[in-house]
């Protein structure tokens, strides 16, 4: 009997590639089905038997858990960013954008208050 193994929705092309050469390398014969146009159908990596099943799943697991392992001791890069990095980075382009807000509240505000 057909079973998923391994579901690749939200799945990067890298770890699907890692599970696919990690299912040839032990011999584990399996076929993906596609996500289709009105993305109804699950893309995801099946097998074709119980055993192979099982297999197919400790080394999943295994794999998974390692790569979990991996990116924990990478460190950590902030991807937030600040106004104040903004003005390090690119002070001219800051100062402009600034500049150019500032205009837009001005020409926005202007006829309600009378300001010359």
């Amino acid at each position: 009997m057909r079973k998923k193994v391994f579901n690749l929705k939200h799945v990067g092309e890298q770890e699907a590639q890692d599970v696919r050469a990690l299912l040839q390398a032990h011999d584990i014969g399996f076929y993906e089905t596609q996500e289709n146009i009105w993305h109804t159908s699950s893309p995801a990596i099946w097998v074709y038997d119980d055993s192979a099943y099982r297999a197919a799943r400790e080394l999943i697991e295994h794999y998974q858990q390692q790569r979990q392992a991996r990116f924990r001791e990478q460190p950590v890069l902030p991807l937030w960013r600040s106004w104040w990095r903004d003005f390090l980075r690119q002070p001219l382009r800051f100062l402009f954008f600034v500049i150019a807000a500032v205009a837009v509240i001005y020409l926005s505000v202007w006829p309600f208050f009378g300001w010359t």
